[in-house]
C-alpha cells in the first residue's frame, strides 16, 4: 500500500544568513545564543523606557536644569574680508547706529564667479570640450593639415568589399537534373548546374569512391579542378546555367559509393551490369548512392564477394522492465555489414508471450528476417512474473547477446552470475546491463519488500473561518488533501451544527441527513474539499467557538474568526501565531509616562489627569496623544522665558504656540468625534489580525484543533466610556485652557519694534544701503 506521506508546513518566519570571511575547519563549531521570547519582552521594555529617559533629557524635563542665558550677548568677532574681494570705503557710523551689530562690508564677486553661480554644474570632460572649442575659435588656432588620400583605413575597407563573399552562399548553386549511365566498367555523370554567382561548386566524386578522369564544363575541358578541405572535387562555375560531363573507370569491386554534395532534383539512371540503391519512395537519391554490381555480368571475372566468405553476426539486445507489469522489449542488431539478407532464429525467454503482431514464431523461437540494408529487428513482449528467473546467452557463433535490467522500487532484487558492465542508464536511474559469454547463466530473484505502516490520507492544508453574530454562527472549512487510495473519511461538526454545503472540486456533493455523520470522499491524488454549515452560537462576553474535528493529523492549519462591528475585543486566545491587543501593553507605558509627567512643575496636570488623557487619546489616535501632551508641555516651557529673551525668538514662540493651540484643539475635537462615533484603536496585531478580523496559524497538529476564544463587550459600553471621558475632559480643559492663556499673555502677549527705528530700517535693508 502506497503511503501519502507526511504534511510539511510552509510558514516562514525571521532568516538570517551565517558567513565567514575565511576557510573553516571540521574541528570549528559554531554556538547560537537564542532569546526567549519572556527575554525578548523585557528587552523591548527597556529599551521602550530608555527611549523615554532619552526624550525627557533631551528636552530639559529630567536631570539638571540648563544654565540661564547671560544678560548680554558676546558680539561676534568682526571675519576678515577676503583678499578677493573689494570693499566699499565705509562712512562714519551715526549715533543713532551706534548700538547696532558691525556691518561687514558687501562683498564683489568677480564675473567668472557670478558665471559659475548663474551655470549649472558641468562635468569635467564637458568642461574641457567647451574649452578645447573656444582654444580652436580662438584668433591663434592653427587649421589641420589635410591627409593623404586614399589612406590605409580606406584601402582596408575597400579590400574586404571587394572580397566579400556573396550573400547567397552557401546556396547559389542548384541541381536540376543528373543523368547517370553506368557501364560494366565506366562511369559517367551528366549535370545540369545554376549558378547564382561565380562560385566553386562540389561534384560527386571522391577518393574513398568513384573519382572521374576527365571533367567537361560546357563542353570544354576543365583545367582547374581541385580538391577542399573535406576531400571534396570543386570545380569553379561563373554564373549562369551550365552542363558539366563527369566520366571515368569504375574500380573492380563488387559495390562503389557516389557521394551527392548536391542533392539533384531529377535522377534519370541507365544501367547496364549494376543496381542503384539509396533512393528514396520518390525515386530521389540521398547524400549518396550506391553501385552494387550484378553477379554474372562481365565484371564477375573480377571475383566479386560471396556470403559465405563473411557469415553474418547480430547481436540480442534484451531490455527487461519489472514494475507492476514485466515487459520485455527486444532489439536484434546486425553488426556485420548489410550486403547480404539474413534469416536467423532467435529463442525466447522462459514466460515470453510476444505482443508484435506479423512475426514466424516456431518452437518458442522468433524468425529474424533482415534483407540487404536492413540492421534492426524489433518486438516488444509480456513476461510472466515468478520469483526467479534465469537468463542463459545462446551458443551459436552467429549471435551475440545483451541483457538490461529496468527495476521498479517496489521490487527486491539478488542475482547471481556474470557481474554488469554498468550499473546505471542515462537518466542516472540505476539499470545494469551484462553482457554474458556464450553459454553464461544470470539468475535473477524478485521479492517485493513488505509494506511499512503509515497513513494513506495527509492533510496538507487547513482553512477554518468562523463568523458569531448575536445568536448564530456559520462555519467554513476548506480542506487540501493528498491521499493514495480511494475511500470516505469521517469527520465530525460541532455541536448542533447543520451543513449547508458540501463541495468536492468543483462538483457539489449531497448533505447527509439529520444525525449522520459528514463523510468526506476521497481519490487517489490531491484534491480540494469545502463544507460548510451554520450552528446556534452567537458572540457573548467570552466566546469560544465549536471547532470541527478533522479524525486526522494535519498541517497548515489556519483559523480565522470574524468580529462583527458591534462588539468591542478586550483579549484574545489560541496559538501563538495569532492576535494580541497591543493596547495593554501601550497602558503600561502610559501609567509609566503618566507617573512621571505627574511629577513635573511645568503643567498643572496630576499622575491621573496625565493617565486619563493618555487612556482617551490612545483608544481613539495616538498622534493626537502626542500632540496634546506637547502642546501641554510647550505652555509649561513658555513660562520660563525670560525679560532677557531677544524679541525675534519671544515672538515666534508665540507664534509656534498658537499654531499648536490650534493643531492640538483640532485634534482633540477630531479624537472625541472618533471615540463617540468611531471604533476603539485597540491596536490588534498578528498574523493579519485586526478589528474585525481575528486570525491563528498552528503549523502541526496531532489531534483535535486547538481552541481558540475572544474576550468583547457590546460596543456601547464603549461609547458610554467616551462619553464620560469626553465629559471630564471639557471640564478639565477649561482649567488648562485658563491656566495657559495665563502662562502665555505673561509679561505680554506680543513685543511691540524698539521706538525710534524706522520700519524699513533692517539688518538686510542696512547692507544694501552700504
Amino acid at each position: 500500500m502506497l503511503q501519502s506521506g507526511p504534511g510539511v508546513p510552509d510558514w516562514q518566519w525571521n532568516r538570517f544568513e551565517l558567513a565567514w570571511s575565511g576557510p573553516v575547519t571540521p574541528g570549528e563549531d559554531a554556538r547560537l545564543w537564542l532569546l526567549s521570547p519572556g527575554w525578548h519582552l523585557w528587552w523591548s521594555l527597556l529599551g521602550a523606557l530608555l527611549t523615554v529617559l532619552l526624550g525627557l533629557r533631551v528636552a530639559g524635563l529630567i536631570g539638571r536644569p540648563a544654565p540661564p542665558p547671560p544678560d548680554t550677548a558676546t558680539p561676534p568677532a568682526p571675519s576678515a574680508p577676503r583678499s578677493d574681494a573689494v570693499a566699499e570705503p565705509a562712512s562714519a557710523p551715526s549715533p543713532a547706529r551706534s548700538a547696532e551689530p558691525a556691518v561687514e562690508p558687501v562683498t564683489k564677486l568677480a564675473p567668472e564667479s557670478v558665471l559659475r553661480l548663474m551655470l549649472p554644474p558641468l562635468p569635467p570632460l564637458v568642461l574641457a570640450a567647451l574649452l578645447g572649442a573656444a582654444g580652436l575659435a580662438g584668433p591663434g588656432a592653427t587649421p589641420a593639415r589635410a591627409a593623404d588620400l586614399p589612406g590605409t583605413a580606406l584601402l582596408e575597407e575597400l579590400r574586404a568589399r571587394l572580397l566579400a563573399p556573396p550573400d547567397c552562399l552557401p546556396d547559389c548553386v542548384d541541381l536540376p537534373s543528373l543523368s547517370l549511365s553506368a557501364q560494366p566498367h565506366w562511369l559517367r555523370l551528366t549535370l545540369t548546374l545554376d549558378a547564382a554567382a561565380a562560385v566553386a561548386a562540389a561534384v560527386p566524386g571522391g577518393a574513398g569512391g568513384w573519382l572521374p578522369t576527365q571533367v567537361d564544363l560546357d563542353g570544354a575541358p576543365v583545367d582547374g579542378l581541385r580538391r577542399g578541405s573535406d576531400d571534396r572535387l570543386l570545380v569553379p562555375l561563373p554564373a549562369g546555367r551550365h552542363r558539366l560531363d563527369l566520366s571515368g573507370p569504375l574500380p573492380e569491386r563488387t559495390q562503389v559509393e557516389i557521394p551527392f554534395p548536391l542533392r539533384p532534383r531529377q535522377l534519370e539512371a541507365t544501367l547496364d551490369g549494376w543496381t542503384l540503391e539509396g533512393l528514396d519512395s520518390g525515386g530521389l537519391p540521398g547524400p549518396q548512392v550506391r553501385l552494387l554490381r550484378l553477379s554474372g555480368g562481365d565484371g564477375a571475372a573480377a571475383g566479386p564477394l560471396n556470403q559465405g566468405a563473411l557469415p553474418p553476426l547480430l547481436r540480442v539486445e534484451r531490455g527487461l522492465r519489472i514494475g507492476l507489469d514485466w515487459r520485455v522489449e527486444t532489439r536484434v542488431r546486425r553488426l556485420s555489414p548489410a550486403e547480404f539478407p539474413v534469416s536467423l532464429p532467435v529463442a525466447l525467454l522462459p514466460g515470453e508471450a510476444v505482443q508484435t503482431p506479423g512475426l514466424a514464431i516456431q518452437d518458442a523461437r522468433v524468425l529474424v528476417n533482415l534483407a540487404p540494408g536492413e540492421t534492426e529487428f524489433a518486438w516488444a513482449s509480456t513476461l510472466e512474473p515468478a520469483a526467479t528467473l534465469r537468463l542463459t546467452a545462446v551458443i551459436d557463433p552467429r549471435l551475440t547477446e545483451s541483457w538490461s535490467l529496468a527495476l521498479s522500487p517496489r521490487w527486491h532484487l539478488d542475482w547471481s552470475g556474470p557481474a554488469p558492465i554498468q550499473q546505471a542508464a542515462a537518466a542516472d536511474r540505476w539499470q545494469p546491463t551484462w553482457r554474458p559469454l556464450p553459454g553464461e547463466t544470470l539468475d535473477l530473484s524478485l521479492t517485493r519488500p513488505g509494506a511499512v505502516p503509515g497513513r494513506t490520507l495527509t492533510l496538507e492544508r487547513v482553512d477554518l473561518r468562523m463568523t458569531l453574530g448575536r445568536r448564530t454562527g456559520e462555519g467554513e472549512l476548506r480542506l487540501e488533501l493528498r491521499a493514495t487510495q480511494g475511500g470516505l473519511h469521517p469527520i465530525r461538526l460541532p455541536p448542533e451544527a447543520v451543513p449547508t454545503r458540501l463541495q468536492a472540486g468543483l462538483l457539489d456533493l449531497p448533505l447527509p441527513g439529520p444525525g449522520a455523520p459528514l463523510e468526506l470522499p476521497l481519490v487517489p491524488g490531491r484534491q480540494s474539499i469545502l463544507v460548510q454549515w451554520r450552528q446556534p452560537q452567537g458572540m457573548g462576553l467570552r466566546s469560544a467557538p465549536g471547532l470541527p474535528d478533522l479524525n486526522s493529523p494535519a498541517v497548515n492549519v489556519t483559523l480565522a474568526l470574524r468580529v462583527p462591528q458591534g462588539r468591542w475585543v478586550l483579549f484574545t486566545g489560541g496559538p501563538r501565531i495569532g492576535p494580541v491587543v497591543l493596547f495593554w501593553g501601550v497602558l503600561l507605558i502610559l501609567a509609566g509616562l503618566a507617573a512621571a509627567l505627574g511629577r513635573l512643575r511645568l503643567t498643572p496636570l496630576k499622575t491621573h489627569d496625565w493617565l486619563l488623557l493618555g487612556i482617551g487619546l490612545s483608544l481613539a489616535e495616538i498622534w493626537v496623544l502626542v500632540l496634546v501632551a506637547g502642546w501641554l508641555l510647550a505652555l509649561g516651557l513658555r513660562r520660563q522665558l525670560g525679560q532677557q529673551t531677544p524679541r525675534w525668538r519671544f515672538n515666534l514662540v508665540q507664534v509656534a504656540l498658537a499654531v499648536l493651540t490650534v493643531a492640538a484643539a483640532a485634534g482633540l475635537i477630531g479624537a472625541v468625534s472618533q471615540g463617540l462615533l468611531g471604533a476603539p484603536a485597540m491596536q490588534i496585531m498578528g498574523n493579519g489580525s485586526g478589528n474585525g478580523l481575528l486570525q491563528w496559524y498552528q503549523d502541526r497538529t496531532t489531534g483535535p484543533l486547538p481552541p481558540i476564544w475572544v474576550i468583547s463587550v457590546p460596543i456601547w459600553v464603549y461609547r458610554a466610556l467616551m462619553l464620560a471621558w469626553a465629559l471630564w475632559l471639557a471640564l478639565r480643559l477649561l482649567s488648562w485652557l485658563r491656566w495657559g492663556w495665563d502662562g502665555v499673555s505673561q509679561p505680554v502677549l506680543w513685543r511691540p519694534r524698539a521706538p525710534g527705528r524706522p520700519v524699513g530700517d533692517t539688518l538686510f535693508s542696512r547692507k544694501l544701503k552700504a
